[in-house]
């Protein structure tokens, strides 16, 4: 009989243990995950797309001002169009909830560069160049100065490039170029180009800008005795095969050219000589 009364109040604890467990809302997090994407970009539009917890409902923000979407979804995917975005940085925030309520926030920022200045050499010994850069579709044609004694000529814009012949140099110069418009503000680029007249010569040849290769190719011209190395996107720099005073370069898979915009640094190096460094930029669209 004892034993009967023992096993009646464990079976009593045991159904309630389990019915607290099942009346316990839900308090976990939806899941929640943002597409890899560049987060530096010449476009004021942007693609936005990630997984979620089937079910939940996905909003998007931008700048904590304004919800730019309110999506909900069925399948545990999600996309979104930001348009508009400011230049310079714009923090854009995803919140997902649940239908209980729970909620998960994930923020990132994303670079809208008007325009940029990377195509140049330093140290150079040569005493003018053409130095270059990105400009956002649509923008005003930007203004390029230079200090000291050396002089920048006119700008020409060429689809989303711009150009400029810079000459006199003589040292150090600060290089400075800016877009304005009566919306948005200015917005700046900067480098230091160094006149140094036992630098090696490096130059490259024209390429394809914009590409759908994103293995593309690079030649140019150099020295006899300098060492060429490529570097893609901050990568290590490899090796170009170097003929007399032609170099060659083609990335691998491991460093491909990813869609978008890609920085390129061509170095070379000879012995008790400054190393040139030579920066410009191509963009992979993608494939038709």
């Amino acid at each position: 009989m004892k034993n009967m009364k023992i096993g009646r109040l464990l079976f009593l604890l045991l159904f309630a243990l389990l019915a607290g467990c099942a009346s316990d809302p839900d308090e976990v997090s939806p899941t929640l995950t943002i597409d890899g994407m560049p987060a530096i970009n010449n476009t004021s539009t942007r693609n936005l797309s990630g997984t979620v917890e089937p079910g939940a409902t996905v909003e998007v923000s931008v700048n904590t001002t304004a919800t730019v979407a309110a999506l909900s979804n069925v399948d545990g995917l999600w996309s979104v169009t930001i348009a508009n975005l400011a230049p310079g940085g714009n923090t854009v925030t995803v919140t997902a909830t649940d239908a209980t309520g729970n909620s998960n926030t994930l923020l990132l920022v994303l670079t809208y560069e008007v325009v940029t200045l990377e195509a140049y050499v330093t140290p150079t010994p040569a005493s003018s160049q053409t130095i270059g850069g990105f400009l956002a579709p649509g923008a005003a044609d930007p203004a390029v100065t230079i200090d000291l004694a050396a002089t920048a000529g006119a700008v020409t814009v060429t689809g989303d490039f711009w150009s400029c012949d810079i000459s006199g140099l003589t040292g150090g110069h600060t290089v400075t170029v800016t877009h304005s418009d009566d919306v948005n503000p200015a917005q700046s680029a900067t480098a230091v180009i160094t006149f140094a007249a036992t630098a090696p010569s490096v130059t490259i040849d024209p390429f394809v800008n914009p590409t759908t290769d994103p293995l593309q190719s690079f030649s140019g011209t150099t020295e006899a005795g300098v060492t060429v190395q490529v570097s893609i996107n901050g990568a290590a720099g490899m090796a170009a095969e170097v003929t007399d005073t032609t170099w060659t370069f083609t990335p691998t898979p491991a460093v491909a050219l990813h869609e978008g915009k890609n920085g390129v640094s061509v170095t070379g190096t000879l012995v008790d000589k400054p190393t040139t460094v030579l920066r410009t930029f191509v963009v992979l669209e993608p494939a038709p």
